[in-house]
């Protein structure tokens, strides 16, 4: 799977090989980078940290987490997640369901074409919004 600037994504197991129950997936995310606050209608997420340090922020609540760390992000609750460390910072993550799969790419692909109009209805199709943080 593709990673947005600044993350690099690999699927360990995707939600086709899961039954469509989840997807788990590894991720490095470089200092500063990853995702704006958002928050998904259809699944849920579990983020655990392998190395490094993260911020997350769910339902407004900051977490400062460094390895061994697991952080819940339950549907219906914006979060976001920020790389902290300067080395590597990796997570692993499982997301129920199987729309995040079918939103990424196409949202990715909008952003990286600068049609936010398009990332905008990609996001909306999906039941993912960008709440004020």
């Amino acid at each position: 799977m593709a990673g947005a600037p600044g993350e690099t994504d690999w699927v360990k197991l995707s939600s086709a090989e899961t039954g469509g129950q989840f997807l788990f997936a590894e991720s490095v995310v470089e200092k500063g980078a990853g995702p704006p606050y958002h928050m998904h209608t259809h699944e849920d997420e579990l983020f655990y940290i392998v190395e490094g340090e993260f911020l997350l922020v769910v339902g407004g609540q900051e977490h400062r987490v460094g390895s061994g760390t697991t952080v819940w992000a339950p549907r219906n609750v914006p979060h976001r997640f920020e790389g902290l460390g300067e080395g590597v910072n990796r997570m692993v993550s499982l997301v129920t369901g199987t729309n995040f799969e079918a939103f990424f790419p196409k949202y990715l692909s909008a952003m990286m074409a600068g049609d936010m109009a398009r990332a905008d209805a990609v996001a909306n199709e999906h039941g993912i919004s960008f709440p004020e943080e």
